[in-house]
């Protein structure tokens, strides 16, 4: 009985620590297929990955960092990467420049770069991520001074620029600590607080990652051409000097390859539809061997609900509510869009009778609605 009691007194007052676990051993072509999870959307090739010990992929390890699992750039040394932010990560990798990041950003060290080819058989691509750095300084005036950059740069080659994709939603503002942060006291105003993650504190043993501060999941996003031939450059370095490090985390399986059906027409973005429109939502793919729609009704709940004979390359919607597609393409590729679509009240006109006295004799009068009061 005395054994039984000190195991449980054991097992009840026994705290756990956990942070990431990070494995430098995949190959370029192994980090970039964890993105894709085997897509059949996409053929992907032509994998390059450079830097001083700075990559690798990342596990969970029943932490409470955002994502279960995926890749991971740093500007430092990956041993670093994991927490808890008891230490600073401040290495020198000693790599090169990349003139494709100088000419988006200038005096850049340290790079880190994950790059490959790809052919998309959709529209559209997405993946989500987490930017974390040490130049997030809580309550310090260097968090709004201060900033490693990153960058996630596309193009096809059928041109000659690449564009950034890393940058704040619906804005060309690129993600950096001094574009996304709260309010440092006496010191710079709140920008973009709503895409900021948290402060980690160097006291808490539970922080799963040995970096000052991060931002929320972020979502990098472009429309493309089915069947062109895309490089992206996955790119992150140290700015003005090797100091403070930084790192970017890439989602396991989210590089998604979709369906692009257009901008939410909504009352939250201020472009609802009129009470009697319509508006046809097309797909985009005339040779898919197979479509479905579906609809969510208000109040949205994930819960999509097959729509009877909506089995065509466009549907004409009458109701308000959130839609989704999904398209057969073929060789495993099933591709997935969503658009809302919600109507305001058309106007109530009532007429009204307006009289005046024309004491001039004329036939005009004029009447000053300004002031009105509907009654």
């Amino acid at each position: 009985m005395k054994r039984f009691i000190t195991i449980l007194f054991l097992f009840l007052f026994t705290t756990v620590f956990s942070q990431i676990t990070v494995d430098n051993s995949l190959s370029a072509q192994d980090l970039v297929q964890l993105l894709f999870n085997n897509s059949g959307c996409a053929s992907i090739s032509n994998f390059s990955v450079s830097g001083n010990n700075s990559y690798a992929s990342f596990n969970k390890n029943g932490s409470n960092f955002s994502f279960e699992n995926g890749i991971v750039l740093s500007t430092g040394f990956i041993n670093n990467v994991p927490g808890p932010n008891n230490s600073l990560s401040d290495d020198n990798l000693g790599t090169p420049l990349d003139n494709d990041m100088n000419s988006h950003f200038s005096d850049t060290y340290d790079t880190t770069i994950l790059e490959f080819d790809f052919v998309p058989l959709t529209n559209y691509i997405s993946f989500e991520y987490i930017f974390a750095s040490e130049e997030y300084q809580e309550n310090d005036s260097n968090t709004c001074v201060y900033s490693d950059v990153f960058a996630f740069l596309i193009k096809a080659n059928s041109e000659t620029s690449y564009t950034n994709i890393a940058v704040i939603p619906n804005t060309n503002i690129p993600v950096q600590v001094t574009t996304v942060h709260p309010d440092v006291t006496n010191s710079c105003q709140a920008e973009n607080e709503e895409y900021f993650g948290s402060w980690n504190s160097p006291s808490d043993p539970n922080i799963p990652i040995n970096f000052n501060g991060q931002t929320a999941i972020l979502k990098a996003e472009s429309n493309v051409i089915v069947g062109e031939t895309y490089h992206i450059k996955l790119i992150i370095a140290d700015h003005s000097n090797y100091r403070y490090d930084s790192a970017v985390f890439l989602k396991a399986g989210s590089f998604t390859v979709g369906t692009d059906l257009g901008i939410h027409l909504s009352r939250a973005t201020n472009n609802p539809l009129c009470g009697n429109e319509t508006i046809t939502l097309d797909c985009g793919y005339p040779a898919a061997t197979q479509y479905q729609w579906y609809k969510d009704n208000m109040p949205y709940d994930g819960n999509f609900t097959i729509i009877g004979g909506a089995n065509n390359q466009t549907y004409t919607v009458t109701s308000e509510g959130k839609y989704k597609v999904e398209v057969n393409l073929g060789n495993g590729c099933v591709s997935k869009g969503q658009i809302i679509i919600e109507y305001d009240n058309l106007p109530v006109v009532v007429d009204t009778n307006l009289a005046g006295c024309n004491d001039d004799f004329t036939d005009f009068y004029t009447f000053d609605l300004s002031d009105a009061v509907s009654e």
